[in-house]
């Protein structure tokens, strides 16, 4: 009989939009390889038709529809407090999830759970102690440093969040998460620092980004266009793509007048919306594939300013042979060369000639896209790092 292993997500992993579900997605087609995987997750209306789906790849799946109304939430808020819960997770927490774990652990059917991001960890409520279960929890990046990152640049805007000391309250928690599992996961070598330090005494693994090696596209079409994919109501891929259209856009537009911008990605909220006013913008929301637009894009442009873990939107963009403009921040963590696998810039007018260059310079264009394919075959194929990661749970 297989081990079993319950995954618990905050969101549906497929389709693998944004850098969460690629890594969730990732993971589960792994371990659906050796182990019988059974999926709780928090998801939304708007995902339930992507049910049937995530169905192909999981033993079982149970859902809670996260809708709260402005009562509800500051409840649960207030819920969060009095229980000592984080604050900045109570969106996410919901009763009836819990119970729903529970009663899949009191009766005896995981060995294993896994719990997809620290934002998911609440839920080891939901685990007695003494039980016999292993318990993992992969950090896609480490919420502490995350959060410091977003409110050194303004962008989280609540006051509550900034009076109670978000940063100083998710490492508070996250230590405590971290000292109660069996092993935790991380993406680079400075999270798993971070980690190994606050939780001595816990198994600390990495376990790189990684994707699902993508064919190589052919030559884009005649068009100057860029192209931005990530999570839109991810408040720093927000930032970062309003920084670029009002500080690095214009710059570009000096040199290339007709270039076109798009930008891709689920929840895009009235600031990223308004961005389509400058014209030659255009802000999809969802789409159903990605492929089409990594088609026609000549390069594609990550001006993170804030966030964590690592990127696997340039591990996408590499792999499908698109060259890459990004920020310090937005490249952390892999194993990248500027100038070699894609060229990196923090300032405004620095970026805006990297993309100049790029757009004007074809050759250029073909180097970088090979070396960069090639890191990703080498380092970040999902295929080379399988049995690496199905050892690590064997031993767990």
């Amino acid at each position: 009989m297989r081990k079993r292993v319950l995954v618990i997500t905050h969101g549906l992993p497929f389709p693998e939009h944004g850098g969460t579900k690629m890594r969730n997605g990732v993971l589960i087609r792994r371990l659906a390889r050796d182990y019988s995987v059974h999926l709780r997750s928090i998801t939304w209306e708007s995902e339930l038709h992507h049910l049937q789906t995530n169905q192909q790849h999981c033993d079982s799946i149970d859902v809670v529809v996260a809708a709260r109304s402005p009562r509800e939430m500051w409840n649960s808020i207030f819920r969060a407090l009095r229980e000592r819960r984080p604050v900045a997770i109570a969106p996410l927490y919901f009763e009836e999830m819990a119970g729903k774990i529970s009663s899949f652990l009191s009766a005896g059917k995981a060995d294993i759970i896994l719990f997809a991001e620290s934002l998911t960890a609440s839920y080891l409520a939901a685990v007695l102690p003494g039980s016999y279960q292993k318990i993992v929890i992969d950090f896609h990046n480490i919420a502490a440093r995350q959060y410091r990152s977003m409110t050194r640049l303004g962008l989280e805007s609540s006051s509550l969040m900034k009076s109670i000391g978000l940063s100083f309250l998710m490492r508070t928690w996250e230590r405590g998460y971290a000292n109660r599992a069996d092993c935790c996961l991380a993406v680079s070598d400075s999270d798993a620092s971070w980690l190994r330090k606050h939780a001595p005494l816990t198994r600390v693994e990495v376990v790189p980004n990684a994707v699902c090696l993508s064919q190589l596209l052919e030559e884009p079409g005649g068009g100057n266009n860029l192209l931005f994919v990530g999570t839109m109501g991810y408040l720093p891929n927000a930032d970062a793509i309003v920084f670029f259209c009002n500080s690095i856009l214009p710059l570009i537009r000096l040199r290339v007048p007709d270039v076109k911008l798009y930008v891709v990605g689920v929840n895009p909220p009235p600031a990223v919306r308004a961005l389509e006013a400058l014209g030659n913008v255009i802000v999809t929301g969802e789409v159903d594939d990605l492929v089409p637009y990594y088609q026609e894009a000549r390069v594609v442009i990550v001006p993170m300013r804030a966030g964590g873990g690592t990127r696997l939107k340039v591990l996408e963009a590499m792999s499908m042979g698109r060259p890459v403009v990004s920020t310090s921040v937005g490249c952390e963590g892999l194993a990248v060369t500027a100038g070699e696998h894609l060229m990196i810039a923090d300032q405004p007018a620095d970026f805006a000639n990297r993309v100049v260059t790029l757009l004007t310079n074809p050759g250029i264009c073909r180097r970088l896209s090979i070396l960069a394919r090639r890191l990703v075959e080498q380092q970040y194929d999902s295929k080379v790092l399988d049995e690496p990661f199905l050892k690590l749970f064997g031993e767990i």
